[in-house]
């Protein structure tokens, strides 16, 4: 190196220039190794850079969430802050909650015992309701009982009342019959000895009406009797026959709600109609006020018409002029002269 510096110094321009310039290819020759290691050194440094490059990104992106996490840490930072206060709130919210949920307990386990008293209030209800129905049915069968038990017994009351009645009645008709015989027989007797007398028209005429009289009063009089015996037993029949079907109503019912139709509801107009009857219906319109009366009023005699009543009346006077002439035949030996039947004749 010194004899190159030494070759520079020297006053040969040659020289010195081919010495300059092989200083020159000594120093490019050195610096070649030294770039070599240099161009080795550079392709480490591009994977450090591209390493630090990533390392960057990466301290980048984490930069951003470090960032958002920071304002979260300030927020909490304030909200830790007024942390102090909100647990004081909290501390107070919490006691009256406690106090509330203590009363709510309170309140919950009274209400709890209410509702189990209410619930075995509420089964007694419904036993009372059950007791209720089962008086009601009760009342209403034994009302209906009671109604039934009282119209029979007023129809009861009203046939024994017609059955004493029926009782003097037939007491009544029996005594007629026997005052009717025995005025009969006592007249019978009378009329025997008065027909052997001689008797004018008028006495004859008037010992009939007499005998009529007496006997016929106590004959009206049974008449009247089996006329009354006969409607009292009608009416008595009737109202036995309703006492039988109001008594009967009741059971019938009963029974009748056993069937899904409407027996039930003919029964009850069954049971209507039969009381809703007037017992005056069986008694006839026509009321006769004597025997004649009524006799003269049948259909027997409205029937055949006046031509038998003629022949009745012709029949009558015809027994009357016999009965008068032979009491005449009796009592005088003298034939009847004809003079003696023309009164007959023209007072009939």
């Amino acid at each position: 190196m010194r004899a190159c510096i030494d070759a520079l110094r020297s006053d040969n321009p040659l020289e010195s220039a081919i010495l300059k310039l092989r200083i020159d290819i000594e120093e490019v020759a050195k610096n070649y190794e030294h770039l070599d290691s240099v161009l080795l050194d550079t392709s480490l440094l591009h994977k450090k850079l591209d390493e630090a490059k990533q390392s960057i990104d990466f301290l980048y992106n984490g930069a951003e969430e470090l960032e958002d996490k920071v304002a979260l840490i300030n927020e909490a930072n304030e909200h830790a802050q007024q942390l102090p206060s909100l647990i004081k709130k909290i501390d107070l919210g919490s006691q009256k909650i406690k106090d509330k949920l203590d009363v709510l307990t309170t309140a919950d386990e009274e209400l709890q015992e209410k509702k189990s008293q209410l619930y075995d209030d509420f089964k007694l209800i419904h036993s009372y309701e059950q007791e209720a129905s089962e008086l009601i049915k009760e009342c209403k069968r034994s009302r209906n009982v009671a109604v039934s038990e009282g119209l029979a017994s007023g129809f009861e009351k009203k046939a024994t009342e017609l059955q004493v009645s029926i009782n003097w009645w037939i007491v009544g008709l029996v005594c007629a019959l026997l005052f009717g015989m025995g005025f009969g027989y006592v007249r019978s007797e009378q009329l025997t000895e008065i027909l052997k007398m001689d008797l004018t028209v008028g006495q004859a005429f008037l010992h009939f009406i007499i005998t009529v009289f007496s006997v016929g009063g106590p004959f009206w009089l049974a008449w009247l009797c089996t006329r009354q015996v006969n409607k009292c037993f009608t009416l008595s029949e009737d109202y036995a026959y309703k006492a039988t079907v109001t008594r009967a109503y009741t059971g019938f019912q009963d029974e009748a709600e056993k069937f899904a139709d409407d027996t039930a509801q003919q029964i009850f107009r069954s049971a209507i109609s039969r009381l809703d009857e007037m017992p005056l219906r069986l008694i006839h319109d026509k009321d006769h006020s004597s025997p004649l009366h009524e006799l003269m009023n049948s259909d027997v005699i409205q029937k055949a018409g006046p031509e038998v009543m003629i022949e009745l009346t012709k029949a009558f006077a015809k027994g009357k002029q016999s009965l008068s002439s032979k009491a005449k035949e009796t009592l005088s030996p003298k034939p009847p002269q004809p003079a003696s039947v023309e009164p007959v004749k023209t007072i009939n």
